[in-house]
């Protein structure tokens, strides 16, 4: 699909919402934002984009994105209006130390996969995953890395989550995940303490803070922010 583009004098009218809205939902999509796209008329009276040669005009920012979303499934075959969530694990933080990670027959084996790969590499595998708070669904990686004998750590980027796994840590939660696709149950939905780097280390400080996550895998039916039983 041809680069959408944006005018930045049409902020005012939601256009900078809709951007953010194909950047957070469709990350393949190009985007540019401009100073002017020489459209003034239509700029002054209603959101719009172009694409191309076209100028795609809404009635409401609801409207434009609606139109693009509908351009977009065009474009790749399929007539859905949200993203494929199939297949792919959920993550949420409930408070500061605790972290849940949703578990079913598909997103298992997939796991496990990468999982016996990280014991043969030391190449970091990285995981489609949705990341689920209480304003968005945004599509967030899991990174799996290989870590030394006692350092399983988590850290929290701003578009992925980093578990760097002990050998013990790897060996655990290919054992809970294969038990889990032969008996149908994560209990206890325990999986391991984690440390998370709470402040990077400045000057002449000797280390950094961390804290403890306890990270539960839990199955599709639990919802997000309830306590796993």
């Amino acid at each position: 699909m041809k680069t959408i583009k944006y005018c930045s004098k049409n902020d005012k009218l939601g256009t900078k919402g809709v951007y953010q809205d194909i950047e957070k939902n469709f990350p393949a999509i190009q985007q540019q934002r401009k100073g002017c796209l020489s459209e003034c008329k239509t700029c002054r009276r209603q959101p719009f984009v172009k694409v191309g040669k076209k100028t795609i005009v809404g009635d409401t920012p609801e409207h434009l994105y609606e139109q693009l979303v509908s351009l977009i499934r065009k474009q790749e075959g399929s007539t859905s209006s949200t993203p494929d969530h199939s297949g792919k694990s959920r993550h949420w933080f409930a408070g500061k130390n605790e972290l849940y990670i949703t578990m079913d027959k598909t997103s298992a084996p997939i796991w496990i996969k990468k999982l016996h790969k990280l014991q043969q590499s030391d190449k970091p595998k990285k995981l489609k995953t949705i990341r689920v708070n209480d304003t968005s669904i945004d599509m967030i990686p899991i990174v799996l890395k290989p870590a030394g004998e006692d350092e399983d750590r988590i850290k929290m980027k701003k578009n992925e989550l980093i578990l760097s796994l002990s050998p013990d840590a790897i060996e655990y939660a290919i054992f809970k995940l294969e038990t889990f696709l032969k008996e149908g149950h994560l209990s206890p939905a325990e999986y391991y303490t984690f440390e998370r780097v709470a402040s990077k280390a400045k000057g002449k400080q000797p280390k950094a803070r961390t804290q403890g996550v306890q990270i539960y895998f839990v199955t599709e039916d639990i919802q997000p922010y309830a306590k796993a039983k």
